[in-house]
Formats: structure tokens, C-alpha cells, sequence
């Protein structure tokens, strides 16, 4: 399944939400709903603005964007991850969501 978070793109967005108005609205209406729903949609979306950290003389052990799976299910998609040394760090999350994965990957340096 695609996902849609943070979509600008009018085609994407119609082709998300086309489908389903089609279940229940005439073809005009579907026009009309994707391009209302899609103009709403793109006012809502708020850029992420990454904040430039301290330099605190602590040394990078890393500084990285990846993707982690377990089997065939996603945990984390295109996700940022910067690890310093000496710093403390928590890792939060429910029953199977990849918290050991993530730390499994970490210590065998993948």
C-alpha cells in the first residue's frame, strides 16, 4: 500500500481518494471531491524543519537515514537516526514494533 503522508502531488492524492468517492459519488462529483479534498488536504500538510543541533563535541558514532524489516513487515521507512557517543539515548514502543530489531541491527553494525 502507497502511503501518502506529506503528498503534495495532485495525481497521488487522486488516485487515493478517487476510488473510494466512486463508490458513491457520480463521476463530476468525484472530480469535484478529489480536487476539494486534495487542496484541504495539501493545506494541512506542515513541512518538517529539521533543527540544527549544538555541536557538542561529542563524536558521531552515527548519522544515517534507512529502512529497517523484519521478514516481509516494515518497522521503519526512510527513517533518520543520529547517535552520539556518551549521549543517552530511550527506545519506546509496543509489543512488536522493532525495538529489539532495531537494537540487533545497531550492534551488528547493518
Amino acid at each position: 500500500m502507497a502511503r501518502y503522508g506529506r503528498v503534495k502531488e495532485p495525481e497521488r492524492w487522486a488516485a487515493a481518494s478517487a476510488p473510494y468517492l466512486a463508490s458513491f459519488l457520480d463521476s463530476a462529483a468525484v472530480a469535484t471531491g478529489v480536487a476539494q479534498i486534495t487542496t484541504e488536504c495539501v493545506k494541512q500538510i506542515k513541512e518538517i524543519v529539521e533543527e540544527e543541533e549544538e555541536d557538542d563535541g561529542k563524536e558521531i558514532l552515527a548519522d544515517c537515514e534507512f529502512t529497517l524489516a523484519y521478514g516481509t513487515k516494515i518497522l521503519l521507512h526512510n527513517t533518520k537516526l543520529k547517535v552520539k557517543r556518551g549521549a543517552r539515548y530511550g527506545l519506546l514502543g509496543g509489543n512488536d514494533s522493532g525495538k529489539t530489531t532495531l537494537m540487533r541491527s545497531i550492534s551488528q553494525e547493518q
